[in-house]
């Protein structure tokens, strides 16, 4: 790693292809310290979700169980959401899908995801199961909450002469 105790960006992990590192940051962390560089980061993330923050990113695992044991009105299978090495951080399922013609280079579907983070609703747009998805926190009706504002005021669009 470059620097000597330098934390790594929460988004920086690190592979090895042919005896090379590889970062989407650019650090060079030692091929030998690649699983303690990518155990830094994940907890960094870890760190950083336990924040409930208002987006993130996050990979769609594989369904849990057969879906009947959900309370959800949907019922739609649930699925691991996980972070790049792989633990399990939340649940999400894919609700509407449709095509994306020529516009998505991995996949012919685009999936509605919702995800429950740490207590927290998400939704996010994905092309499903292994692939990464932004998410952002879903407010109640009458959108997120404005400093100065009372809760209990409605959004006013128009005004009254």
């Amino acid at each position: 790693m470059s620097g000597e105790g330098a934390k790594p960006q929460k988004s920086d992990y690190a592979s090895v292809h042919n005896g090379r590192v590889f970062t989407p940051n650019q650090t060079s962390p030692d091929p030998s310290e690649v699983e303690a560089h990518n155990n830094r980061v994940e907890e960094a993330e870890l760190a950083f979700l336990a924040t409930k923050p208002d987006r993130f990113t996050a990979y769609i695992g594989e369904k849990l169980g057969d879906g009947t044991d959900f309370d959800k009105p949907e019922r739609r299978l649930r699925r691991r959401l996980t972070t790049w090495a792989g633990k399990q951080i939340g649940t999400c399922f894919l609700s509407s899908s449709w095509t994306g013609g020529n516009r998505l280079a991995y996949g012919a579907r685009m999936y509605q995801i919702y995800a429950t983070v740490n207590g927290v609703d998400y939704t996010g747009r994905g092309l499903g199961e292994g692939m990464s998805c932004n998410f952002r926190r879903r407010f109640p009706r009458g959108g997120r909450p404005q400093a100065g504002r009372s809760q209990k005021e409605p959004h006013r669009c128009f005004t009254t002469i």
